[in-house]
């Protein structure tokens, strides 16, 4: 579960989808990129599921990355 909160934890953020495994959570000035592998959701709580089993010599990727809100949609 993703939990990203902003502001030392007083903003929950808002949780968009701009594709498939590919969101990003926004709270005020700032924002973060979520993208991987598994099948990932939003939650009621402002969060990020997902479900995922591993196995021996298997990978799965996650990616959270810090960007600008305005440069979201460029």
């Amino acid at each position: 579960m993703v939990c990203p909160r902003f502001d030392y934890g007083e903003v929950r953020p808002w949780i968009r989808q701009h594709g498939v495994r590919f969101y990003s959570a926004i709270g005020g000035n700032d924002a973060l990129v979520v993208t991987g592998d598994p099948d990932i959701a939003p939650t009621k709580e402002h969060d990020l599921t997902a479900q995922i089993a591993i196995r021996a010599g298997e990978r799965s990727r996650l990616s959270i990355r810090y960007i600008r809100p305005e440069l979201l949609d460029n």
